[in-house]
């Protein structure tokens, strides 16, 4: 299949209904050298498309619909990221397994009612977009493998007022969190594991441990209690319990702050507990579990 340039030119029928009206999920991958999907630009082969999943398609231009809702793109060229922005109507974006350093500034424009956004597997990326800002529905983010990746960007962030979850995984080179965190007002989860460099380490000192004596299987215990007991040293932990964030002297967001940039991992959870009557306070408890990932 080398050879196709657009998908329009081996549809069906002969009349002037042509294409797949009533298709909802499109899938395309492997063909280098496909342009578009019609030669005839704002023609809508598609109208009920739901979902496009595409791989490997690096000359691809997505047109302008309004009807896909979730689109799925791997192995994706700079070309392919350039035209998301056509699909204005998305409300779920999935990119991965690309090697550029950087994503092109038109990627996420006009995506006003994006929801979800997953970014996984640029082991080169070295910045995520600066126009995260124009993301004002989204309401989750997901980044992980990207090993470039050292910081998450200020600005961007700041924006996204409607963010309730965050995750980022396997990013190995992640130094420091945003300030702008403090600013995400709707977030409820928050979601960091960097395991790669704590298991290598852990597997170093299991194995100095172990070659210390001997073990028997009776010591194994032993061996692997103290390899811990080291890696609790080398490893930040930020044990915390509700108290000392929900306190009317200190500022809870700068308490989580200065946590986040010291833990491999943290979990927040925010529960409101609603009762019926007169109260002169809301009932808040906040509860939180910082853990190490094996």
């Amino acid at each position: 299949m080398d050879y196709v340039e657009y998908i329009d030119n081996y549809f069906p029928g002969g009349s002037p209904v042509r294409g797949f009206p009533a298709l909802e999920e499109l899938c395309i991958s492997e063909l280098p050298n496909l342009v578009g999907l019609s030669r005839e630009e704002g023609r809508e082969l598609l109208p009920c498309l739901h979902k496009i999943k595409i791989d490997n398609c690096p000359k691809l231009t997505l047109p302008r619909l309004s009807s896909p809702k979730l689109l799925d793109v791997r192995s994706p060229s700079n070309v392919v990221l350039s035209s998301i922005s056509n699909l204005n109507h998305l409300t779920t974006l999935s990119v991965g397994k690309g090697d550029m350093v950087s994503f092109p500034e038109e990627m996420l424009q006009n995506l006003t009612v994006l929801e979800s956004l997953e970014i996984e597997r640029f082991r080169k990326l070295k910045v995520l977009p600066t126009n995260l800002e124009s993301l004002v529905s989204l309401k989750s983010l997901t980044i992980w493998w990207c090993d470039e990746i050292e910081s998450l960007p200020d600005h961007g962030l700041r924006s996204l007022k409607s963010l309730q979850r965050l995750r980022i995984e396997c990013c190995n080179n992640l130094s420091s969190l945003s300030e702008s965190l403090g600013h995400l007002t709707a977030l409820e989860e928050l979601h960091v594991k960097v395991p790669m460099k704590c298991r290598d380490r852990l597997h170093e000192l299991v194995k100095e441990e172990k070659e210390k004596k001997d073990s028997s299987a009776e010591e194994w215990k032993i061996v692997t209690d103290r390899s811990f007991n080291r890696m609790d040293n080398e490893v930040p932990f930020c044990p915390m319990v509700g108290s000392e964030v929900y306190s009317l002297e200190v500022n809870k967001t700068e308490v989580l702050l200065e946590n986040f940039r010291r833990a491999i991992g943290l979990r927040l959870k925010e529960n409101e507990e609603v009762y019926e009557g007169e109260a002169s306070c809301p009932y808040l408890f906040l509860s939180i579990i910082v853990y190490f990932v094996q």
